[in-house]
């Protein structure tokens, strides 16, 4: 799993860089290593003082930073609110009966009460994001990677299937909705998209997934071919994402990306990253699941440093005419990326967790 989101703005320092939601003031901010005390001297005391008010050590760089998960806290304390502080949270109740076609609910955490009727558990810290999943429908989701295995129902299938559905997981912690992507043909209209509503179902999400498919399977037939203009996708999903509140955009994408006037061009990526860089200026959030089939190398490495908020080396080289501001930093911004299809249940996992606390 590699994911990390750091905030929109610098973090103000003194004498000491301080990081900000895992990050540092400046390009290529370290991550958050090993298990750090709280209150007290930092893990293998590797911060002088040692850290205080629930922040972690960050061990590659000698500075307190905020937790972003349970484990980085010791002494039996969690992380809530991004501080370790003690866990004092009694038995959770008993989950609430499904309902719709939908799981019961989980039983309440933290001596909260359990899941209601409609098969969620309770929303708790009120945090509650409006996420659109923008699925890529072109050739590389349904071909890799490899053999009956397709990302394309990898990820229809962690969304909806089975007692482990995400959709029904994550459905009272996040407003999440699902545009598809995808064009045939170049022109300023290129972009070729459905969406269902947020607050999906998941009966509804899953047959909206299997038409998709059939679609796609139907432009194969008439042997059209599919390709994915993703800057243009991400504006258009920005758009309905408005302007307010915690906004994400959470990218299941393969291969390099397209635009309305170029077709399988590698300058095609930086369009991608800028775009991405566009969004985060205006307080939308990019979470990545990349899918690996054939790309430019170092595209995806360099798309989720963007989205991390960070700077991205010049992946392209002489290749591009760009004015797209690059920079000397180190790649290393942690995105969703499985080896085969058995891990992108997992992976989904991950980041849907870390956007349910708008991390």
């Amino acid at each position: 799993m590699k994911l990390r989101i750091l905030s929109l703005f610098g973090c103000l320092a003194l004498f000491l860089p301080v990081a900000c939601e895992g990050g540092s003031p400046v390009d290529g901010a370290p991550s958050v290593g090993g298990t750090a005390a709280t209150g007290g001297t930092a893990a293998n005391d590797s911060c002088v003082p040692a850290c205080q008010g629930g922040k972690v050590c960050d061990l590659p760089t000698k500075t307190c930073v905020e937790c972003l998960g349970d484990a980085q806290c010791s002494g039996g304390n969690v992380c809530k609110n991004k501080s370790c502080v003690e866990d004092d949270g009694g038995a959770g109740g008993a989950g609430g009966a499904g309902g719709d076609g939908n799981l019961g609910g989980q039983g309440g955490v933290d001596g909260n009460a359990g899941g209601d009727s409609s098969g969620t558990t309770p929303d708790t810290d009120g945090c509650h994001p409006k996420v659109t999943l923008l699925l890529q429908r072109s050739g590389s989701m349904f071909e890799y990677p490899s053999g009956d295995t397709k990302w394309w129902s990898a990820v229809a299938s962690a969304l909806t299937s089975g007692s482990e559905a995400l959709l029904t997981k994550y459905s009272s912690d996040i407003d999440l909705g699902v545009t598809t992507f995808h064009m045939t043909e170049p022109g300023s209209s290129c972009l070729l998209e459905d969406s269902t509503t947020h607050t999906v179902k998941r009966s509804v999400l899953e047959d909206f997934l299997a038409e998709q498919a059939n679609e796609h399977e139907q432009l194969v037939d008439d042997e059209t071919k599919v390709d994915a203009p993703l800057a243009a996708a991400l504006d258009r999903a920005a758009q309905e994402l408005g302007s307010e509140g915690e906004r994400y955009l959470l990218l299941a994408v393969s291969g390099n990306p397209d635009s309305c006037s170029n077709l399988d061009g590698q300058c095609e990526t930086v369009g991608a990253l800028a775009k991405v860089r566009e969004l985060r200026m205006a307080g939308i959030r990019t979470k990545l699941l990349f899918l690996e089939s054939t790309e430019l190398d170092g595209y995806a490495q360099a798309l989720a440093n963007v989205a991390a908020g960070r700077g991205a080396r010049n992946f392209v080289e002489n290749m591009c005419d760009t004015d797209f501001n690059f920079a000397t930093t180190p790649m290393d911004a942690e995105y969703g990326d499985p080896e085969n299809v058995d891990q992108v249940r997992g992976e989904l996992e991950q980041l849907l967790t870390q956007i349910a606390a708008c991390e």
